[in-house]
């Protein structure tokens, strides 16, 4: 159960900064300020994707 609820905490979590990612980058293109905000979601987006893979092989062993 315990593994389940972080299973379901770090894909709600990958979501949002996906979104978040999409969304800041389809605002840098429009021309707004976003560059800023789309770099931040994708380092952020990127460390989640690295910590969740971590923890999926710890988990496999």
């Amino acid at each position: 159960m315990r593994h389940r609820l972080a299973d379901i905490a770090w894909t709600a979590l990958f979501t949002l900064l996906v979104l978040w990612s999409v969304w800041s980058a389809v605002g840098a293109v429009r021309g707004t300020t976003a560059w800023s905000y789309c770099a931040v979601a994708c380092a952020l987006l990127a460390v989640t994707a690295v910590l969740r893979g971590a923890a999926q092989r710890r988990r496999g062993r």
